[in-house]
């Protein structure tokens, strides 16, 4: 899932698609920083956080 690309809350977004599908992982691939939204979206259920930015 791209941050960017969606309209609502991604946080909303993870925790009902895993209310759906218990046996889905999401990862999540981003230009957003890991120090702003990774927390976050892994306690929600996101199954890893991948970072665009190169450092």
């Amino acid at each position: 899932m791209e941050i960017d690309l969606l309209q609502g809350s991604l946080i909303d977004i993870i925790k009902c698609v895993k209310e759906t599908c218990k046996d889905i992982s999401i990862l999540i691939f981003t230009s957003q920083p890991q120090s702003i939204y990774g927390v976050s979206l892994l306690k929600a259920g996101a199954a890893g956080y991948l970072s665009k930015q190169v450092k």
